[in-house]
């Protein structure tokens, strides 16, 4: 059995100021790409892509749901975009507010 190896990339990016801090983690990768039918249910609970029939069908459907939800319960987002021929990017955004601490000087 031949296999297709896919380029992939990933990207993060960080922004801090003062207390807030947010970040952007992005996955790229130079594959087959999701149609739009399977972007609407990609993180539907034990939903599967059924694209190509020679793709493993393994695990349950459950991973990107439980991702999306405890992203979403974090005030974070998870985006998918992709093109068929083209590849798939994954974006998880995230903020938070940090707590400064006073610092301290010892002479």
């Amino acid at each position: 059995i031949k296999e297709k190896l896919a380029r992939s990339y990933w990207f993060i990016r960080v922004n801090i100021h003062d207390v807030d801090v947010s970040f952007q983690i992005s996955i790229i990768d130079s594959g087959d790409g999701i149609s739009e039918e399977g972007i609407k249910n990609l993180f539907m609970d034990f939903s599967k892509l059924d694209e190509n029939s020679s793709r493993n069908r393994l695990g349950t459907g459950l991973g990107l749901s439980i991702c999306k939800k405890v992203t979403e319960q974090l005030s974070g987002s998870l985006a998918v975009k992709s093109k068929i021929g083209s590849g798939t990017c994954f974006t998880l955004h995230m903020s938070t507010k940090c707590q400064s601490r006073p610092e301290s000087i010892f002479l």
